[in-house]
C-alpha cells in the first residue's frame, strides 16, 4: 500500500496541486472561551482587539535544529474566525518528495489578515517555515506579513520561578488544569516515528504524532484567553515566589498598568525569602510608591531596607529628606546613620570600598564632611 493511501487511513485526504498531491485533514474543534475583557494595553498586546481571523500554528519536525536537513513532516494550523468555531487543518508529509505540494497547499489555506500564535514559534516554527519555503522555491509567505504573538514569552514572564519549566504541557497542567493526555507520546519521540515510517514505507504508526499535534494546538487555543484572565485578575491565593511577582511587575509596567505592577511588587516584597530578593523587591516597590506620590509608603520601605543594610535605601532616604521634606538636617541624620553602619565591624571591606566614597560625596554636599587637607 502506498504511503498516500496509508495517510488516508489516518483521516487525510489527497488534494491535487501543480506540484503533486498534498494530504490534508480538517477537523472542527469544540468552541473555546472568547478572549476576556482586559485593559486596552493587554487587549492590544495579546491581539484581543483584533477582529480575527486568528491562526494557531504548530509543527512536528525531524529535529530541533534549524538546518537545511530539518523539515516539517506534520503541519498543524487552527483557523478561528469570530463567527465560526475553530477548525484544525493538518498536513502530513508521507514522503519528502511531496514537500513542495504540502507547502503550496498550506499557503492556499492560510487565512489573510490573520494574527499568528505559536509557542516558541519565534525561535523555531517561523524560522523553519522560512527555511522550508526557501527550499521548495515558495515566493509567497503569508506568515511573513502576519503579526506574530509567541505565547511562550508571555508564560515565561508571568510564571518565571513559579513552575519547574515553561513547556506547553506544563502550562496545560498548571494554568488550564489538564493533567491527562491519553495515548500521548513525548515530542522528542516524534522524529524517530517519522524516520521509521520512511524506512518501512508505513505511515500509519504516525497516528500518535497526529494526535499529539492536535492536542498541542487545542492547548494553545485555550491558553490564549487564559493568559488574559491571568493578567486581568491577580490570583489572590497564589503563593508564587518573589521572582515570579517581580517578573510580572515588569510586564505590567511595560504595558502601562501601574496599579497591577505595584500590587505585584507588594506581593514580591512579602514573598521575598533572601536578602537579595527583599532588597530587589523593596527598592522596586518603593520606587513604584514614589511614582504614585505615596511618599509615606515609600519612606517606610526605604527605612525598613536601610535597617537591613541595603545601602541604596539609605541613599534614597537621604534624597527624600532633601526633596520631599526639604530638611538638610534630617538628611544629615540619615547620613550619620549610614556612616555608623559603614564603620561597624559587621560591614564587609567590599561594601566599605564601594559605598564609602559615595557617601563621602554626600557628606561634602551636605557640609557634614571633615575639611580636606591642603596639598
Amino acid at each position: 500500500m502506498s504511503a498516500g493511501l496509508q495517510a488516508a487511513r489516518l483521516g487525510f485526504e489527497a488534494y491535487s496541486t501543480p506540484y503533486g498531491q498534498a494530504w490534508m485533514r480538517v477537523v472542527s474543534l469544540p468552541p473555546v472561551d472568547a478572549p476576556p475583557a482586559t485593559p486596552a494595553g493587554w487587549a492590544q498586546a495579546l491581539a484581543y482587539a483584533h477582529p480575527g481571523p486568528w491562526a494557531f500554528l504548530d509543527l512536528e519536525s525531524t529535529g530541533r535544529r534549524r538546518t537545511a536537513s530539518t523539515y516539517a513532516f506534520l503541519v498543524g494550523l487552527v483557523v478561528w474566525r469570530a463567527d465560526q468555531p475553530p477548525r484544525l487543518h493538518q498536513w502530513l508529509l508521507p514522503h519528502p518528495a511531496d514537500e513542495a505540494a504540502l507547502w503550496h497547499h498550506v499557503v492556499e489555506h492560510w487565512p489573510s489578515s490573520a494574527v499568528l500564535f505559536t509557542y516558541n514559534g519565534a525561535r523555531f516554527d517561523v524560522p523553519l517555515l522560512d527555511t522550508r519555503a526557501q527550499a521548495v522555491g515558495l515566493s509567497h509567505r503569508p506568515w511573513a506579513q502576519a503579526r506574530h504573538v509567541d505565547l511562550l514569552s508571555w508564560v515565561r514572564r508571568l510564571f518565571r520561578g513559579a513552575w519547574p519549566d515553561q513547556r506547553l504541557r506544563t502550562a496545560a497542567e498548571r494554568l488550564l488544569g489538564r493533567r491527562a493526555f491519553p495515548h500521548d507520546v513525548p515530542a522528542s519521540a516524534l522524529p524517530e516515528l517519522y524516520h521509521h515510517a520512511l524506512l518501512t514505507g508505513d505511515v500509519t504508526p504516525l497516528a500518535p504524532a497526529v494526535a499529539h499535534n492536535q492536542a498541542d494546538l487545542e492547548i494553545l487555543l485555550a491558553l490564549w484567553p487564559a493568559l488574559g484572565r491571568e493578567l486581568a485578575h491577580l490570583p489572590r491565593g497564589a503563593r508564587y515566589p518573589a521572582t515570579t511577582w517581580l517578573s510580572r511587575a515588569r510586564l505590567y509596567r511595560q504595558h502601562g498598568d501601574a496599579a497591577r505592577a505595584q500590587a505585584a511588587l507588594e506581593r514580591a516584597f512579602r514573598q521575598a525569602r533572601t536578602p537579595q530578593e527583599r532588597a530587589q523587591a523593596g527598592l522596586a516597590l518603593a520606587d513604584a510608591y514614589r511614582r504614585a506620590q505615596q511618599q509615606d509608603a515609600a519612606l517606610a520601605v526605604w527605612e525598613a531596607l536601610a535597617a537591613e543594610g541595603v545601602w541604596e535605601a539609605y541613599e534614597q532616604r537621604i534624597r527624600a529628606a532633601l526633596r520631599w521634606a526639604r530638611d538638610p538636617e534630617q538628611a544629615r541624620a540619615w547620613l550619620r546613620r549610614v556612616q555608623a553602619h559603614l564603620a561597624a565591624a559587621s560591614t564587609s571591606p567590599l561594601d566599605r570600598a564601594l559605598w564609602g566614597p559615595r557617601f563621602a560625596k554626600w557628606a561634602e554636599r551636605l557640609g557634614d564632611a571633615p575639611p580636606r587637607a591642603k596639598s
